[in-house]
C-alpha cells in the first residue's frame, strides 16, 4: 500500500547553507511553515543543477534561499551561476543575513536577488512576491 506524499503540495524551496547540523535546523524551522525543502550545503554546484534539473522537469521552487552567515562568497557564486542559465532567470533568489560587507558584495554581484534577515523571511515566503529587491 502506497501513502501519500505528505510534501506533494507543499511549495519547494532549495537551502543553500554551508554546515550540516545548522542547515538541518534551518530545513526544520522552513518545514514547520509548510515548505517542502531541499538542501545544499556541501557543493554549490551539486545544489544548483539540482535546480536547473528541477526546472527543466517543469518544477519551479517558490524560492532558493542563500545563507551569507557562512561562507557568503560560495552562496554568491552559486547564485550568480544560476542567473547564467536561462532556467535560473526567472528563479526568485532570496538571501538571508551575514554581515554588511558580504551583503553589500553579494548585492554588486547578484542585484535583482532579495537581501533579508532570516525573522523576515517567513512573511516574504508566504507573501509569494519579493519583499525587498533593493
Amino acid at each position: 500500500m502506497a501513502f501519500p506524499d505528505k510534501n506533494a503540495n507543499r511549495p519547494l524551496v532549495y537551502l543553500f547553507h554551508w554546515k550540516d547540523s545548522e542547515a538541518d535546523a534551518l530545513r526544520r524551522e522552513l518545514q514547520t511553515w509548510g515548505f517542502k525543502v531541499e538542501v545544499e550545503s556541501e557543493i554549490g554546484a551539486r545544489g544548483g543543477k539540482a535546480v536547473l534539473d528541477s526546472a527543466k522537469a517543469g518544477v519551479w521552487p517558490a524560492a532558493l534561499l542563500f545563507s551569507l552567515r557562512r561562507d557568503a562568497r560560495l552562496s554568491r557564486e552559486t547564485a550568480a551561476g544560476l542567473r547564467g542559465f536561462e532556467q535560473g532567470q526567472g528563479l526568485r533568489l532570496v538571501f538571508f543575513d551575514g554581515e554588511e560587507a558580504e551583503i553589500a558584495a553579494t548585492r554588486a554581484r547578484v542585484p535583482d536577488a532579495e537581501y533579508l534577515r532570516w525573522e523576515e523571511l517567513r512573511a516574504a515566503l508566504e507573501a509569494g512576491q519579493p519583499a525587498s529587491a533593493a
